[in-house]
């Protein structure tokens, strides 16, 4: 298993890719993405080198996105709002690859880049309804926070409530040296 920046020439087996995951997001009743969201995002991620690819056999089998900040953070009661922390989102796993550890394999890279920057914090936000997200984040050590952020989506008559999590990766966060 290879983990590595995304490039724009992996933009189309990324796009596919998403394309089957938010079907079966869909299938599971699991509505949060579309045909726009997250494939509007791909080619920022990609020029701001947030956007990670798991490689298994030449093929994407997973991908995350790593960020300095999250615009919805302030919603939510870290433990120590003020430390270094990197935000993980657009957390997908390739339908190819389900029930084979994959998310856990996401994190754990996640973790190792996080700790090779020496940030103390990887946080994130989940949709109440993404059970399995929620499911795995909690098996993966991470806390919830108080706070909630919620989104509501008039022209799609529907409205989205978002937890936070966090996973302290270091003994002493408060004295970690930045290097974002």
């Amino acid at each position: 298993m290879i983990c590595r920046l995304a490039t724009k020439n992996d933009l189309d087996e990324l796009k596919v890719m998403i394309k089957k995951v938010v079907q079966k997001m869909y299938e599971n009743d699991i509505k949060i993405w579309n045909d726009y969201y997250p494939f509007e995002e791909f080619a920022y991620d990609i020029e701001e080198e947030s956007l990670y690819l798991l490689i298994e056999n030449k093929k994407i089998a997973g991908t995350f996105v790593m960020t300095k900040s999250n615009q919805i953070s302030t919603y939510f009661k870290w433990k120590n709002p003020n430390s270094p922390a990197l935000y993980l989102t657009r957390i997908a796993v390739n339908v190819d690859f389900l029930r084979q550890g994959m998310g856990g394999l996401i994190i754990q890279n996640a973790k190792e880049i996080a700790k090779s920057k020496n940030i103390p914090y990887l946080r994130l936000s989940v949709i109440d309804i993404n059970k399995p997200a929620i499911n795995l984040y909690k098996k993966q050590g991470f806390m919830q926070v108080d706070g909630v952020y919620i989104e509501i989506i008039p022209e799609r008559n529907c409205s989205f409530v978002e937890y936070g999590f966090e996973l302290c990766l270091s003994d002493n966060p408060d004295n970690s040296n930045k290097k974002i």
